[in-house]
C-alpha cells in the first residue's frame, strides 16, 4: 500500500515547481494567443497555442532554431573555409554562420563577422581572435596627424575617438548590422615615407543559444595600440583602433565570476614627448594626441607626439522577455540588454 507523501515531501516538491516556473515568469511576449504566463522550464521563452515559442535571431533567418544542429563542436578552431552559410548584410560585410546542436569549450576563430549558432545549449570558455584583419574599414577611422611629429586621432565606434582628429562614432545599439571598430589614424612625420600605423580595429562576433548560454571565460574584441613614434621622418604614435561588437542572443544568458568581456578601445602609440592617449572603457573616454615639436637643441632636432586612443566598440545581450542576463563577471564597455524576438 502506497503511504501518503510527508506534508514535508510536499513543501519540496512545490518548492521546486516553483522556483523553476519563478525563474522565467512572464518571459513570454504579450502578443495576441500567447501564453505569458506559462512559461516553465521546458519552454524558457514561453507558449503560443500549445507549443514553445521559438528564438528568432536579429540577423539571421528566422527558422534557425526551427531545425537542430547536426552536431557537436566541443571547443578548437573554427574552420574559416567552411563556414555553414555566408549571410549578406544590408551597408556592411556579409557575416559567416556557424550552426551546431550543443557548443562548449574554448573557442578559436578566425573570420571577422563571425556568428555561431547552438540549437540547444551553449557553455563558452574563452573565444579568441586568432588573425588579425587585413583593413578593418568600418567608417569611424581616426584621422592622420595634422602636421609633422604629430600623433594620429583614435578611431570611433560607440563614441568618438580619441581627439585631434579622433574618428566618428558609427553603428547602432542593437547591434544591427554586425560591424567591428575601425582603423587608428596614421601618425605622420616630415618624412612622407615614415609613417607610424595606427591601431586595427576589434572584431565583431555573435553569439546565439536557442535555449540557455553560460560564458565562463574572456570574450575580448578590443581594438589594437597604436605603433609607437620611431626615428627617420619623426612621425608621432598611430593612433588606437576602435573596439569592435559582441552581440549575445539567448533565452537566459549567465556568465561567472571569471568571465571577462571586453570591446575597449586601443591605446595610442607613445612618443618623446608624452605616453599615448589611453583607449576608451566603460569608465573612461579615449585619450587625446600630442603634438611633437621642433627641438633644436637636441639630436635629432625633433620630439615626437604621441597617438590618441581608440573608443569602446559596443556590447549588446538579448535575452527572453521580462528577464535580465546574469552577468558575474566584468563587462567593458556597459551592455545593452534588449528583448530576443520569438515566433
Amino acid at each position: 500500500m502506497r503511504k501518503p507523501l510527508s506534508f514535508t515531501a510536499i513543501v519540496i516538491a512545490l518548492g521546486i515547481v516553483t522556483a523553476c516556473s519563478s525563474s522565467n515568469e512572464n518571459v513570454g511576449q504579450q502578443s495576441d494567443g500567447i501564453d505569458t504566463n506559462a512559461a516553465d522550464c521546458t519552454c524558457p521563452l514561453g507558449r503560443k497555442h500549445g507549443g514553445c515559442l521559438t528564438l528568432t535571431p536579429s540577423n539571421l533567418p528566422a527558422d534557425i532554431c526551427d531545425t537542430p544542429g547536426t552536431k557537436d563542436f566541443t571547443g578548437g578552431r573554427l574552420d574559416p573555409n567552411h563556414p555553414d552559410a555566408m549571410i549578406d548584410q544590408p551597408g556592411a560585410s556579409p557575416i559567416f554562420l556557424y550552426k551546431f546542436a550543443n557548443v562548449s569549450g574554448d573557442i578559436d576563430y578566425v573570420s571577422d563577422g563571425t556568428v555561431i549558432v547552438a540549437t540547444n545549449s551553449m557553455r563558452v570558455g574563452s573565444l579568441t581572435w586568432i588573425v588579425s584583419p587585413p583593413g578593418s574599414i568600418r567608417g569611424g577611422e581616426g584621422h592622420d596627424g595634422a602636421s609633422p611629429h604629430c600623433g594620429g586621432g583614435g578611431a570611433g565606434h560607440g563614441t568618438e575617438g580619441g581627439p585631434a582628429g579622433g574618428g566618428p562614432a558609427y553603428g547602432s545599439e542593437t547591434c544591427i548590422p554586425l560591424v567591428g571598430g575601425s582603423h587608428g589614424g596614421w601618425g605622420l612625420g616630415s618624412d612622407s615615407y615614415q609613417r607610424a600605423e595606427g591601431g586595427y580595429g576589434g572584431p565583431a562576433v555573435q553569439l546565439v543559444s536557442c535555449g540557455t548560454l553560460l560564458i565562463e571565460g574572456a570574450i575580448n574584441a578590443d581594438g589594437q595600440k597604436g605603433a609607437p613614434a620611431f626615428g627617420g621622418g619623426g612621425p608621432g604614435g598611430g593612433g588606437g583602433g576602435s573596439g569592435g561588437t559582441i552581440l549575445i542572443e539567448a533565452a537566459r544568458v549567465t556568465t561567472t565570476s571569471n568571465s571577462h568581456l571586453s570591446a575597449n578601445g586601443g591605446d595610442g602609440g607613445g612618443g618623446d614627448v608624452a605616453p599615448g592617449g589611453t583607449g576608451g572603457t566603460a569608465t573612461s573616454a579615449p585619450g587625446a594626441s600630442v603634438c611633437g615639436y621642433d627641438d633644436p637643441y637636441n639630436f635629432p632636432g625633433y620630439q615626437t607626439g604621441s597617438g590618441a586612443g581608440g573608443a569602446v566598440g559596443r556590447i549588446r545581450i538579448n535575452v527572453a522577455a521580462g528577464t535580465q542576463p546574469q552577468l558575474l563577471g566584468s563587462v567593458s564597455p556597459v551592455a545593452s540588454v534588449g528583448t530576443v524576438a520569438t515566433h
